[in-house]
C-alpha cells in the first residue's frame, strides 16, 4: 500500500477529494473506484476521503492483497468467521456472510461504506461478492487500484453499469510538479527544474518525493537567490527508491523478475531469443516495460535506475552471460553493453574504454564518461584521455579543476602525439574563464617540449608542423574572443583549416574518430573553421547565414581526440541568430526537444534556453513576462554557464526591471551586469554592453544613448556591421530616430524579418510619409512586434490625417488600436499616441452614434437621453469629425471598420 502521505498535493487531487467527499455524502447510494498508477496518491486520497466522513457512516476495510490473490474469498476471509473452510463454500453462503459481518451497521441505522485499498489484488470471487453488495445498494464501495493490472472485472462492470462513479489519477503536470516541489523544498522551483522532474518522475507524486530527497542530499538542487534550481551534476542514480524497489519486484513471478532486471541492465534491449514472448507481452500489459522503437525498456525510468542500483555483481554478471549465450548484441545500446561488462569487472581493453569515453560525452552523459575513465589502466593513454576526463568535468561544472587536469605535464610514457591533445580544450576554458594570459604560457611550454623531444628523435619531424597547425588554431580561437576575424581567416588557412584566407568553409559534415572522414588534427580544424564562420557571419549582420551554419554544426562529435565543445558552442550561437531572425520561440521549441531527447540535455542547456526565451519577450516589449523570467534564468546560469550567457541574462535582466518601474532590482541587476562583463565572446560582451547601456537609459542616465552610438561606431569601425546594426536598433526601440538613416545604409547587407522590419520603420522616419508607416507597421506586425506597429500604424493615422484623408486615417488608428490589444507592455507616451486618444469617440459619443445607427432622430436621442437637440447635434458633428465621415450615412461603414 502507499502509506505514506505525499506533501504538496496538487490542486486537481484536492478538487477530486472535494467531489468525492460530495458524492459518498449525498442521498445517492453511489460507490467510487479510483485508479492511478503506483505512487500516485491513491492511498492518501482514500483515507483523505474516509476521514471526511461524518459519524453516521460506519467504515469497513477488506484488506486486499498480493499473495491471497489466488485464494478464492482469500480478501473476505476475516469477514466470514465460522462460516466453515473456504474452497468449501459458495457463493450464496459467501454473500450472506460478508453482509452479515459488512452490514452490521446498517441495523443501527448508518451506512456503510466498505473501503478497499490495493483492489487490483483482489482475488475475483471476492470481487464479485463486493461488487453484487454495492449493486444491491445495500453499501457503498470505496476502492482505489493501480492502472496496471487494474480494477477486478467484476469492479470495473459496475462502473459500466452506471452504478458506480470511476475517477483516474492523472500524473502531475509541470505546474503541479512545481507546486508539490515548491512545498517540499520550501521555496520557489524554477520551471525548467519543474519540467526536468517533472519528466524524470513521470509525474508520479511518490517517485518526485524520492526524487527531491535524492537531489537534496546529494547536492543536484541548490537555492540561489531564493530559487531551487538544478546543478549540471544532477542524475537519478536510484538510490532513493533502492528501499521500496525490492518489494515491488517481488511480487513478480521469478520470470517475470528476471526480465525486468535483464532489460533494466541492458535497455534498449531487444527481446528475440532471450525474453519469452509471453511474458514480454504481460509486463507491458501491467506497467512494467514499454516497447520503444530501440528495443524494451522499463517503464519508468527511476525504477530501472533503482533496479541496476540494487542488483548485485553476481546477479549482473549472470545476467550478462545470458545476453552473451542468446548471442543478440545488435539489439543492445552500447553504451549499456560496456557499462555493464566494466561493472561486473569483466577485462575490457583500452581502446573499447576510449571509445565509450567519447561516444558518453557525445550523447551528454559525462558522469558516465568519468566513470569509464577510471577503467583505464595504461598511465600513457590516461594521459591522452586527460582530455576527455577534462571535458566531462567542464561538462558537470568542475570548469576550474577541468583546467587543472589539462594543465597536467606528460611523463616519460605519454607519446609524443599526446603533446598536443588537449590545447584546444585548455585554450576554451581559459578564454572562458578570463584567463587570456595564461594561453601564450600554454603555447610557449608546447612548442618547447616539442622541439625538445625532435631533438632527442623522439619524435616525427612532422611533430613540429603538427604543433605550429595547433598553434594557429588556438590563436584564432583568441581572435575571435577579440572580434578580430579578419585575423580568424588567415590563422585557420596556416592551420589547415581553411582552403584559402576568405573562403567560406565546404560542406562536409563532422564524423566520429575511426569512421571516414577528415584525418588527424585536421578534423577539429574543420569544424572550428564553420563555427568561427557562423560567428563571423553573424558580426556581418548575416543572423540567417549564421543560424544555418551553426544548426549544421550542432551534431558535430569529437574528430580526434579534440573534446572541444563545438556542438555547444554551435547551440548557443544557432539561438542567439535565430532571435536575431524573429525566432521568440526558438527557446521554447528547443528546450521541448531537449526534454524529449533526455533529461540531462535539459539541464545543460535549459539555461541558455530560458535566456533566449527572455530576449524574445524583451525585444516584443513584454517586459512584466521577462522580468518575472529572469529571476530564475539568472539563478540557473550562476550554478552553471557553459555558454557564457550570464551577463547577457543580467543585463537583459536590468533592462527589463527599469521597464516596469523596478528601479531598485534593476540597479541590483545593473551592478550584477557590470561584474559579469567579461563573460563570453566577443558577440556575447558587445550584447550584453548593449542591454546594460538599455537599462542605464531607462534608469534615466543622460549620456546612456550615447554609449549605445559609441558602441555603434567602435563595431563598425572594426569590421563588424552586424553588431553595429544591433546597437543602432536598440537605440530605435528606445525612440531615438538618430540612428534611422545609418540602419537604411547597413539594411541591404543583413539578413532576417527583424532587421529588416526594423529597416522598415527607419525608412519611414526618414520619408515620414503615411505609406512608409504603414508598410513599416505591417512588417513590424508580421514580426510579433505589436508595441512598435502600434507606433508605426499611429504615425500613418496622423500623417493622413494631416492630408485630409480622414477615413483612412480612421483605419490606420483603428490598426493601432489592435496592436495595443494584441501585447506590447510600457507602452511609452508620444504625439502619436495622444493624437490616437484624441480619435477615439468619448463615452457619451459612442452612445449617439449608436442610437443614431438604430435610425433615432437627433430629438428623439435627445429625448432618450434627456440632452438638447443641440447637444446631440455637437455630438455628432465631433464624431463625424473623428469617424472622417460627413453623415450620418457613412456611419454604418465607418463603425465597422
Amino acid at each position: 500500500m502507499e502509506g505514506r502521505e505525499h506533501r504538496g498535493q496538487d490542486r486537481r487531487r484536492r478538487a477530486l477529494s472535494a467531489a468525492l467527499e460530495d458524492s459518498l455524502g449525498g442521498s445517492d447510494s453511489v460507490s467510487l473506484l479510483i485508479t492511478g498508477e503506483a505512487g500516485s496518491g491513491k492511498s492518501t486520497l482514500l483515507n483523505r476521503v474516509v476521514s471526511s466522513l461524518p459519524p453516521r457512516e460506519a467504515v469497513r476495510r477488506v484488506i486486499a492483497s498480493h499473495a491471497l490473490r489466488s485464494v478464492p474469498y482469500g480478501a473476505l476471509a476475516p469477514h466470514l468467521r465460522s462460516s466453515g473452510p473456504l474452497p468449501a463454500l459458495d457463493p450464496v453462503s459467501v454473500l450472506r456472510a460478508v453482509w452479515a459481518d459488512l452490514g452490521s451497521h446498517s441495523a443501527e441505522g448508518r451506512g456503510v461504506v466498505v473501503v478497499v485499498d490495493d483492489a487490483h489484488d483482489l482475488d475475483e470471487a471476492s470481487a464479485g461478492i463486493l461488487a453484487e453488495i454495492a449493486a444491491s445498494s445495500q453499501l457503498r464501495l470505496l476502492a482505489a487500484a493501480q492502472t496496471h493490472p487494474g480494477l477486478p472485472h467484476a469492479l470495473l462492470k459496475l462502473w459500466n453499469d452506471g452504478m458506480a462513479e470511476h475517477h483516474e489519477l492523472e500524473p502531475f503536470s509541470v505546474e503541479e510538479t512545481a507546486e508539490a516541489a515548491e512545498q517540499r523544498l520550501g521555496g520557489r522551483l524554477s520551471r525548467l527544474a519543474a519540467a526536468v522532474l517533472q519528466r524524470i518522475s513521470g509525474g508520479n507524486p511518490h517517485l518526485l518525493a524520492r526524487l527531491l530527497e535524492e537531489a537534496s542530499s546529494g547536492g543536484g538542487i541548490v537555492a540561489e537567490d531564493g530559487v531551487w534550481v538544478l546543478r549540471p551534476s544532477f542524475e537519478s542514480t536510484g538510490a532513493a527508491l533502492a528501499e521500496t524497489i525490492g518489494a515491488e519486484l517481488d511480487v513478480l513471478a521469478p520470470r517475470e523478475r528476471d526480465a525486468v532486471v535483464l532489460v533494466a541492465l541492458a535497455e534498449p534491449l531487444a527481446e528475440a531469443g532471450v525474453l519469452d514472448a509471453d511474458v514480454v507481452a504481460r509486463l507491458v500489459e501491467t506497467g512494467w516495460l514499454r516497447q520503444t522503437a530501440d528495443g524494451l525498456r522499463v517503464a519508468q525510468p527511476m525504477r530501472a535506475d533503482a533496479i541496476c542500483h540494487v542488483t548485485t555483481a553476481s546477479r549482473k554478471l549472470q545476467m550478462r552471460e545470458r545476453i552473451a549465450l542468446h548471442a543478440v548484441p545488435a539489439g543492445l545500446h552500447w553504451l549499456r553493453r560496456l557499462e555493464l561488462d566494466l561493472d561486473c569487472g569483466v577485462h575490457v581493453p583500452d581502446e573499447v574504454i576510449a571509445r565509450g569515453l567519447a561516444e558518453a560525452l557525445a550523447g551528454g552523459r559525462p558522469g558516465l564518461a568519468l566513470t569509464f575513465g577510471r577503467f583505464l589502466r595504461s598511465p600513457a593513454e590516461r594521459f591522452r584521455l586527460r582530455v576527455g576526463i577534462a571535458r566531462a568535468l567542464h561538462d558537470l561544472g568542475d570548469t576550474s579543476v577541468a583546467i587543472e587536469v589539462l594543465e597536467q605535464k606528460p611523463d616519460q610514457a605519454a607519446s609524443p602525439g599526446a603533446l598536443l591533445s588537449g590545447s584546444l580544450l585548455l585554450a576554451h576554458l581559459r578564454l572562458a574563464f578570463r584567463q587570456d594570459g595564461s594561453i601564450a604560457g600554454d603555447l610557449g611550454r608546447l612548442r618547447a617540449r616539442a622541439a625538445l623531444l625532435a631533438a632527442r628523435g623522439q619524435a616525427d619531424p612532422a611533430l613540429l608542423e603538427s604543433v605550429e597547425e595547433h598553434c594557429a588554431l588556438v590563436d584564432a580561437l583568441c581572435a575571435a574572443d577579440r572580434g578580430d576575424y579578419g585575423v580568424v581567416d588567415s590563422l585557420l588557412a596556416e592551420a589547415g583549416g581553411r582552403d584559402a584566407p576568405g573562403a567560406r568553409p565546404a560542406d562536409t559534415a563532422p564524423t566520429l574518430a575511426g569512421r571516414e572522414g577528415l584525418p588527424g588534427q585536421r578534423a577539429t580544424g574543420q569544424l572550428l573553421r564553420k563555427l568561427l564562420d557562423a560567428e563571423s557571419r553573424f558580426a556581418e549582420g548575416r543572423f540567417a547565414a549564421a543560424a544555418e551554419t551553426s544548426t549544421a554544426l550542432l551534431g558535430a562529435t569529437d574528430a580526434d581526440g579534440e573534446f572541444l565543445p563545438i556542438a555547444e558552442s554551435a547551440f548557443a550561437l544557432r539561438l542567439l541568430a535565430g532571435l536575431h531572425c524573429g525566432g521568440w520561440d526558438l527557446g521554447d521549441e528547443e528546450l521541448g526537444h531537449a526534454l524529449e531527447a533526455r533529461s540531462r540535455s535539459a539541464v545543460a542547456r535549459g539555461p541558455a534556453l530560458l535566456c533566449g526565451r527572455a530576449y524574445g519577450l524583451v525585444r516584443r516589449g513584454r517586459f512584466g513576462d521577462a522580468a518575472a523570467l529572469l529571476p530564475e534564468a539568472v539563478a540557473s546560469l550562476r550554478v552553471h554557464d557553459p555558454h557564457q550567457l550570464l551577463g547577457v541574462a543580467t543585463a537583459l535582466a536590468a533592462v527589463a526591471a527599469a521597464a516596469v518601474g523596478d528601479e531598485r532590482r534593476a540597479v541590483a541587476w545593473l551592478a550584477e551586469a557590470e561584474s559579469a562583463a567579461g563573460r563570453g565572446n566577443h558577440v556575447r560582451r558587445v550584447l550584453a554592453e548593449l542591454h546594460r547601456a538599455v537599462a542605464r537609459h531607462r534608469l534615466g542616465e543622460p549620456h546612456a544613448l550615447s554609449g549605445l552610438h559609441a558602441t555603434a561606431r567602435r563595431e563598425g569601425g572594426a569590421g563588424l556591421p552586424g553588431l553595429e546594426l544591433v546597437a543602432e536598433i536598440l537605440a530605435l526601440e528606445l525612440g531615438d530616430t538618430a540612428p534611422a538613416q545609418r540602419v537604411v545604409e547597413l539594411i541591404p547587407a543583413a539578413e532576417g524579418a527583424w532587421a529588416h522590419a526594423w529597416g522598415a520603420w527607419a525608412r519611414s522616419v526618414l520619408d515620414a510619409s503615411a505609406g512608409s508607416y504603414l508598410e513599416a507597421g505591417q512588417a513590424l506586425v508580421r514580426l510579433g512586434l505589436p508595441r512598435q506597429a502600434r507606433s508605426a500604424y499611429a504615425r500613418a493615422a496622423q500623417a493622413l490625417d494631416r492630408d485630409g484623408d480622414r477615413v483612412a486615417a480612421r483605419r490606420a488608428g483603428s490598426l493601432a488600436r489592435q496592436c495595443a490589444a494584441d501585447g506590447g507592455q510600457g507602452l511609452p507616451v508620444s504625439p502619436e499616441e495622444q493624437f490616437l486618444t484624441a480619435q477615439q469617440l468619448t463615452a457619451r459619443e459612442h452612445g449617439i452614434v449608436l442610437l443614431a445607427l438604430e435610425g433615432l432622430a437627433d430629438r428623439d436621442i435627445a429625448e432618450r437621453l434627456s440632452i438638447s437637440v443641440r447637444t446631440v447635434e455637437g455630438h455628432l458633428h465631433r464624431s463625424y469629425v473623428k469617424l472622417g465621415v460627413r453623415g450620418r450615412d457613412e456611419l454604418p461603414e465607418a463603425v465597422l471598420d
